[in-house]
């Protein structure tokens, strides 16, 4: 992966978890929150802007974990390098889809909705892409992923 690889792969990141974050708080508009400032937000009354009921089935903590994983699949295709061969990539590629799983199903399956599905496939494919894998199959995350 180049230098302009990773600044789509983090683009696409952010826009994943801000979405995550965003409807977690209750769709606050107010709630502006970049991947890396995830740490310094709290799942408190004043983020859900007062919405006592709302509850998305996930937390700020959950968001966190889920940008954990994306950041150690990254790490790990781009410490492969150049050379990395196809069941190389399909490794940290099947890693990160059954971290998220496990993560998904901790929380009954309110983290990753179908906007969350479609962006975390994107995210992944392009990824595994840039690094080299070669392959006509369409969903390169369908034989592992549960969401």
């Amino acid at each position: 992966m180049n230098d302009s690889d990773i600044k789509e792969l983090e683009r696409k990141k952010t826009k994943l978890l801000n979405g995550m974050t965003e409807y977690m708080s209750g769709g606050n508009a107010d709630v502006k929150s970049e991947a890396a400032e995830l740490s310094r937000f709290w799942f408190s009354e004043d983020v859900r802007g007062g919405d006592k009921a709302f509850d998305a089935g996930y937390t700020a903590e959950d968001v966190k974990k889920c940008d954990k994983i994306l950041r150690e699949f990254t790490d790990s295709l781009q410490k492969l390098g150049v050379a990395a061969s196809q069941s190389q990539i399909l490794e940290c590629v099947k890693s990160a889809i059954l971290n998220l799983n496990k993560l998904n199903e901790s929380v009954d399956g309110c983290l990753i909705e179908t906007e969350q599905r479609e962006e975390l496939f994107e995210f992944i494919d392009f990824a595994a892409r840039r690094s080299g894998l070669q392959t006509k199959e369409a969903d390169i995350t369908e034989q592992w992923r549960e969401w």
